[in-house]
């Protein structure tokens, strides 16, 4: 069964396609991908979005910079800032680009100054590289709300933070 992201994901991406009136040729497609573990081809045993889109021909070929653990603070070595510095050696690859990060930031206990910064930066060299111009599209996919997860919703106060993170 698909989960709800990848369900959403393959419409959007197919209505696009659909309004030309017919399904482009799949050699050309580029899906560029940023994000945390969620976004890799495999986690936790189970195929993600990613791969069900490719899987299902939705996507054609795929440039994924996503790694399990990411942040979008641009504090330590697995950030969004880094994943930006490998699609830069690897010429600034386009068409579709989808950023599917933030669980690991809002289970941070420290400030989330800092990954809302880190977010705006690579959103804004993605930008600045092309990703919304000549026919690019990029999609930013938001997180469900953490606090309704079993591990987070164990108390009122517990469940009020993680949910007070999600929507910032």
């Amino acid at each position: 069964m698909r989960d709800r992201i990848t369900v959403a994901l393959r419409a959007l991406l197919t209505s696009v396609a659909l309004c030309g009136g017919a399904w482009p040729a799949l050699a050309a497609w580029q899906l560029t991908v940023f994000g945390d573990s969620y976004s890799v081809p495999v986690h936790g045993g189970a195929p993600t979005w990613v791969t069900q889109l490719k899987d299902e021909r939705a996507v054609g070929n795929v440039r994924d910079f996503a790694k399990s653990g990411a942040v979008a603070a641009a504090q330590g070595t697995n950030t969004f800032a880094r994943q930006i510095k490998l699609w830069s050696s690897a010429g600034h690859p386009l068409g579709d680009t989808v950023v599917y990060l933030g669980y690991n930031d809002i289970d941070g206990t420290q400030s989330f100054n800092p990954s809302r910064s880190g977010f705006q930066s690579g959103i804004n060299a993605l930008v600045a590289a092309g990703a919304t111009s000549r026919g690019n599209r990029l999609f930013l996919v938001l997180p469900h709300d953490v606090g309704s997860t079993p591990e987070h919703n164990k108390s009122a106060s517990q469940r009020s933070f993680y949910r007070q993170r999600t929507i910032q």
